[in-house]
């Protein structure tokens, strides 16, 4: 776990404005004992539109395509959250495709984390929520 933590901490200098710095080192420390790091190689699809899956992952090295109908549409770096629709949305549906553009590193929770920090730390669960709310408000388009 104390790699895991080294790693989270590293994202968080890499993305000073995102997700990661959000959280004390106590948030980050839960975060290390419930998710798993996972290696991916270059083309490895993360996430793929319209699939329904519970995971939530923060990259901690490499980089890595989002595609909405088969059109890039944003890049992702180290520190920077995505699969936050699919881990929040009730139905779990995947709103993009994420795939490495080259070798890299993620780190990943699943959904049932929640529940379970939620018995254990209700106020960090929904400080966490809280966070991942304004992260997926921020990324949704206006709608007018």
């Amino acid at each position: 776990a104390e790699e895991v933590c080294r790693e989270l901490a590293a994202a968080a200098e890499a993305a000073p404005a995102g997700f990661l710095p959000q959280l004390s080192a106590q948030g980050q420390a839960q975060l290390a004992r419930y998710g798993f790091v996972m290696s991916v190689p270059p083309g490895a699809v993360l996430t793929r539109q319209g699939h329904v899956e519970r995971e939530i992952y923060i990259a901690l090295a490499g980089d890595f395509a989002v595609e909405r109908n088969g059109q890039r549409v944003a890049a992702l770096e180290a520190g920077e959250v995505f699969g936050e629709a699919g881990f929040l949305g009730a139905a779990g549906t995947r709103t993009a495709t994420v795939r490495a553009e080259r070798a890299g590193r993620v780190f990943v929770l699943r959904r049932s984390f929640l529940d379970t920090l939620t018995a254990q730390d209700p106020a960090l669960a929904r400080d966490l929520m809280r966070k991942l709310a304004r992260l997926l408000s921020a990324r949704l388009p206006v709608v007018t």
